[in-house]
């Protein structure tokens, strides 16, 4: 099941991670509001775990705040590496990837980063036929 984010665009959850970090934020329309986020140890086994704790987060966020969609953030690969690791289910979700430092980030950047997946996530799925009902 892919999210319907043509007709009802929000809210999308973004999660910006790097190898211990992880900051997360609910994106609807032009407001975007961090929740609880995540520090791991890294490194090794430390990052599966980390990664594991992650998808459990967007999980949990994912049902308390009807998210449709899903953007992954983080510097250089990381974004792709998580992606792939994701679970099927939640794998679905995602929109896009986008290149955002959770150190650094602000909640304007989270914002733009989003309405930019989301429009690249319509697009797409226009040319391939239509949007998911």
């Amino acid at each position: 099941m892919t999210p319907d984010i043509a007709r009802e665009p929000d809210p999308v959850v973004a999660v910006v991670l790097d190898r211990t970090h992880a900051r997360f934020f609910e994106v609807s329309g032009r407001r975007v509001v961090e929740v609880r986020g995540l520090v791991s140890p890294g490194g090794g086994e430390g990052e599966r775990r980390h990664y594991a704790a992650i998808a459990r987060r967007l999980l949990q966020l994912k049902r308390v705040r009807g998210a449709r969609g899903l953007l992954v953030a983080g510097p250089g690969p990381l974004p792709r590496a998580f992606r792939r690791a994701l679970p099927e289910g939640l794998a679905a979700r995602v929109i896009g990837t986008a290149q955002l430092n959770p150190l650094e980030v602000t909640a304007p950047a989270v914002q733009r980063a989003a309405s930019r997946a989301r429009q690249a996530y319509v697009r797409a799925a226009l040319r391939r036929g239509g949007l998911p009902v």
